[in-house]
């Protein structure tokens, strides 16, 4: 940032709402000629006097808009009803609403009814689990990932990152399921970092990335990098030169899509492959729940992992 636009920021104007939890005027910049930010400014009335009350938004409740202003926000939400493509089915993995429970908040929850529940996690545990976890061999660090692996700077938490992004690629191969024709699918993708090194380790690899949240600092671009750097055959690498970024383009992409709603037979790239192979590494337990029933519709038509 130059010093003019520091200079810009230390003397743009302050919100002038008084926070009195906090004794202090709040630190929102305001609009030239205006007194409050956006969050503070008083509420405008429409032109018969009233006032003009914010209402949830019938597209999602999450957020709010003027009463007067909601013709014109229906317009323009970034939550409205678009024609979605032949991928996204609404609910087609999420449970039916007869099927699931009463919903509770914990804190209404007995403890009787609690230690109950515990009991029985507990039991299932010993009786199914327990005795049929498979534990793979320890392997060195996946050549994929070697070399980031090894840089001086990285601390322990990103070695530990990265020791599980080994892992599963060691499984990938050990289980016969890295070839050609294959799509990686990596649901509850994040930034893409696991999608990266399955870019790097596997040539031919194609790449779908699946996640609902809009990240910033996502590792796409490295990724489209990794696929634009694979070594082309010999006889055709002057042609293929030209056609690298292209290709690299055709070979990944990211849905920004809840796993609730999608079809993945149908999502680009996978559409197209002979096998996919599903990863996850950040999967919560719903969402877990939600990935098995997809890759189950998706069983027919696919061998997958």
């Amino acid at each position: 940032m130059t010093d003019e636009q520091i200079a810009k920021v230390v003397n743009a104007p302050q919100c002038q709402f008084y926070v009195l939890r906090k004794k202090r005027l709040c630190r929102m910049t305001v609009r030239p000629g205006r007194q409050y930010c956006g969050e503070h400014e008083p509420k405008p009335t429409t032109e018969d006097g009233s006032v003009d009350n914010r209402i949830p938004c019938p597209n999602d409740p999450k957020h709010t808009c003027y009463a007067s202003k909601l013709e014109k926000h229906l317009k323009i939400c970034n939550a409205r009803q678009v024609e979605q493509p032949p991928y996204i089915i609404p609910n087609i993995n999420a449970p039916l609403e007869g099927d699931a429970g009463p919903r509770k908040p914990l804190a209404e929850v007995s403890r009787e009814d609690l230690m109950q529940l515990i009991d029985k996690v507990n039991l299932l545990y010993e009786k199914y689990v327990q005795d049929n976890i498979t534990t793979f061999p320890e392997h060195p660090i996946h050549a994929a990932v070697q070399a980031d692996f090894n840089e001086s700077n990285r601390t322990e938490s990103s070695r530990r990152h990265l020791r599980q992004v080994s892992s599963l690629l060691w499984i990938v191969e050990e289980e016969g399921l890295a070839g050609d024709q294959t799509c990686y699918v990596e649901l509850g993708a994040g930034k893409g970092r696991l999608s990266e090194y399955v870019a790097a380790a596997w040539r031919g690899a194609r790449v779908l990335l699946v996640d609902r949240a809009a990240l910033r600092h996502k590792r796409d671009g490295r990724l489209a990098a990794r696929l634009a750097a694979r070594p082309a055959a010999a006889a055709a690498r002057p042609a293929a030169a030209a056609a690298r970024p292209a290709a690299a383009a055709a070979a990944a992409r990211r849905l920004r899509a809840d796993l609730a709603h999608v079809a993945l037979r149908h999502a680009p790239l996978a559409a197209h492959a002979t096998r996919l192979v599903a990863l996850a590494k950040h999967l919560c337990g719903a969402a877990t729940g939600t990935a098995s029933t997809a890759l189950h519709y998706t069983l027919t038509a696919f061998s997958y992992l």
